[in-house]
């Protein structure tokens, strides 16, 4: 089955999720944060013509961010798991930045 290039998301206002920025960028921990949209890794990869993406540990503190081509991210402090995705977010200071992070299910009653 192939993939599609974006998996539609109502849009959900959460808590904070404590993001790890790149060094140039600043934190979102006091914001509550809309998740526009999800795109699964293979598709974010491709519309970037790119075949890999890139976990780095900013050597100054520590934190996480992501790399793919010239496109870059923010890493959630929980992780990315074994079924990560990246979302386009939005705080409520209207910055918007992908964020790699694991793939919610919270409202999935059953996957058929």
């Amino acid at each position: 089955m192939q993939e599609t290039l974006e998996t539609p998301v109502t849009p959900v206002v959460t808590p904070a999720v404590e993001a790890q920025a790149p060094a140039n960028t600043t934190s979102v921990s006091s914001a509550n944060l809309t998740f526009r949209r999800q795109i699964t890794v293979a598709d974010f990869k491709a519309m970037h013509n790119n075949n890999a993406i890139e976990v780095i540990e900013n050597p100054h503190t520590g934190k996480l961010f992501f790399l793919c081509g010239s496109v870059s991210g923010k890493v959630a402090r929980e992780g990315y798991g074994n079924n990560p995705v990246i979302s386009e977010v939005v705080t409520d200071e209207g910055e918007i930045f992908y964020m790699l992070h694991k793939k919610q299910s919270n409202n999935v009653k059953a996957v058929l």
